[in-house]
């Protein structure tokens, strides 16, 4: 068996890419010796584009499909940013903001000692800016309201990409979530010059 995966794998490398050779030889690998179906998915280091394989032996053949889905890929981050994002501010939007404090609220109870911090922060009168200059010049506010709280956010690095979120709540309210590594830094987020 060693012989005959190592000029499989051989000729794999002479037809694709090293990273999408490698993807192909391991399912066919490991389809050949279960004797069944294997699948797996990965990204081209060299292309960035995204594959899945699938792998069925029989006997000593072995057949793999291999299937390009980087737009599929696309498309569903592009869909993931438009359910988690808020038209307007370019923020996140409520549902990603309740997901994003459910983590942290799971993380501190799982972790003792990892903390969060949540600022809210309501502008008061903006009610009469949307009567007496008109719903775009509202939106305009909103989305200058918007880039300035994200504006807050730049350079804090997180664990994750949920840790530290700016949000708008709804109508004139946001959000911002501080995660562990930065709940020093809620006077400097707060208080801003």
């Amino acid at each position: 068996h060693g012989k005959r995966f190592g000029a499989g794998r051989k000729l794999l490398t002479e037809i694709y890419t090293p990273s999408l050779a490698e993807g192909i030889y391991s399912v066919a690998r490991r389809a050949l010796l279960t004797n069944s179906v294997a699948d797996s998915e990965c990204q081209c280091a060299e292309s960035g584009r995204c594959y899945t394989f699938s792998a069925a032996a029989h006997g000593q053949s072995v057949i793999v499909m291999l299937e390009d889905i980087s737009e599929r890929r696309l498309a569903e981050e592009s869909l993931r940013r438009v359910a988690y994002t808020d038209p307007i501010t370019g923020l996140a939007n409520r549902p990603k903001l309740e997901e994003s404090l459910e983590r942290a609220i799971a993380a501190s109870r799982e972790k003792t000692g990892d903390r969060f911090a949540v600022i809210y922060v309501d502008f008061d009168g903006f009610k009469s800016v949307n009567d007496r200059h008109g719903h775009h010049v509202g939106d305009a506010l909103l989305a200058s309201i918007g880039q300035r709280i994200a504006g807050l956010l730049e350079g804090f690095e997180g664990r994750s990409p949920d840790e530290n979120v700016a949000a708008r709540w709804g109508g004139d309210e946001f959000v911002i979530l501080l995660g562990e590594s930065r709940v020093s830094e809620v006077d400097e987020v707060s208080t801003p010059s």
